[in-house]
């Protein structure tokens, strides 16, 4: 009897559609460095979805789409990077230079404005989805050149093969697996912040606190009710200049809203630039002089915000596991925990009570896992199971 496919799982569709994507932007560079110096590249290329939708969301234009797709050849196809070293006479590097690059754009960029754009004061290195090199016989540092050699970020090559996951290497210090707690202690106050996070201007939102887990709560509420995705952020990594541009990337291809825990007046303030949409927990940031965020700063007190032991109920029943009225009671009372350790402890109860054939919850159980809390294995910065 013969067998039936099963339906293609939507990975599998959507890996088939990424190839797809590809297959049509690596056709439109091997036409393109064909045509060579002189030729004019279609007006906008065929890059995928996932990758294109997000640039233009943030204001990126054709120029940028063809800059960015000819950059991008040599890592999407071998033959691409040997013709590109024909293209730029560089016999030992496979990678474009921005003199390259102005030329195969033809009529759609002239040299100057191509070598400014592409320099690494350019937008696209300063948002992390290239990286500019000096040549190859030149000092370590210069300033913008023709000559320099212009290569896709590791961000950037990941988005392009459809690898949107966050890099592990940025965790812990990025988080974008913390849940908002189900219902908002102040929905006025989160309807409020919610308004700036999905306005498309650039937005700067300090949330003064007294408790970091409620302001953190307030910030994931405001961000999941405008449907934007939220990137939680140690401001000890924004301030690294490296770890920022990485961030920069990462935010801009996720449209996501940066959340930042920590001393923010500790990051340079030209940082902020690279983000559409900040909220700050704690200090209010330094701006650079030519920020064009809108600032508002609002108190947050554990009052307004979710508590954690709150949460941490809410997050046991959201795995199927049933809590009574008067142990939530004594579970909310559980305070001491950091935010990011309650999704970890959630998992590790329900883990224990599926061994344990049970379908309740108690006080006590949750103290069983809390409890060591105090011991290195539940802190903040441990290597925690992402594979859920």
């Amino acid at each position: 009897m013969p067998t039936v496919d099963a339906a293609p799982s939507a990975a599998a569709t959507r890996d088939r559609s990424v190839a797809h994507s590809l297959d049509e932007l690596i056709e439109w560079c091997a036409a393109v460095l064909r045509d060579g110096v002189g030729g004019s590249p279609a007006a906008s290329p065929p890059m995928p979805p996932h990758l294109r939708d997000p640039l233009r969301l943030h204001g990126f234009e054709t120029f940028d789409e063809i800059a960015l797709s000819i950059v991008l050849a040599p890592d999407l196809d071998p033959v691409l990077g040997l013709r590109m070293s024909e293209v730029t006479g560089v016999r030992d590097s496979r990678y474009s230079t921005v003199g390259a690059i102005a030329a195969l754009m033809g009529a759609h960029a002239e040299r100057t404005s191509v070598t400014v754009r592409l320099s690494e004061s350019g937008p696209l290195a300063r948002l992390g989805l290239i990286t500019v090199h000096a040549p190859l016989d030149a000092a370590a540092e210069r300033g913008p050149s023709t000559l320099s050699h212009v290569v896709a970020t590791q961000t950037l090559l990941r988005w392009a093969f459809g690898i949107t996951q966050l890099d592990p290497r940025l965790f812990p210090a990025v988080r974008d697996d913390l849940t908002a707690p189900p219902t908002p202690a102040d929905a006025d106050l989160v309807n409020e912040i919610a308004g700036r996070v999905h306005a498309r201007d650039p937005h700067l939102v300090t949330l003064r606190t007294n408790s970091t887990a409620a302001a953190l709560g307030v910030a994931l509420d405001a961000a999941a009710l405008a449907r934007r995705p939220a990137l939680v952020v140690r401001a000890a990594f924004l301030a690294d200049a490296a770890s920022h541009t990485r961030l920069a990337a990462e935010a801009l291809l996720r449209d996501a809203v940066i959340i930042v825990d920590g001393d923010a007046t500790r990051v340079p303030p030209h940082h902020w630039d690279a983000f559409a949409t900040v909220i700050a927990i704690g200090a209010e940031p330094v701006l650079s002089a030519r920020s064009a965020h809108d600032v508002v700063s609002v108190d947050v007190t554990s009052a307004t915000g979710s508590a954690t032991g709150v949460h941490l109920v809410d997050l046991i029943r959201s795995r199927g596991l049933q809590v009574a009225p008067t142990e939530a009671d004594r579970i909310a009372r559980w305070q001491h925990l950091e935010y990011g350790d309650l999704d970890h402890v959630a998992g590790v109860i329900a883990a224990r009570a599926a061994s344990r054939g049970r379908t309740g919850v108690t006080a006590q159980d949750v103290a069983d896992v809390i409890e060591p809390a105090r011991d290195e294995s539940l802190r903040p910065d441990r290597e925690l199971d992402r594979s859920r």
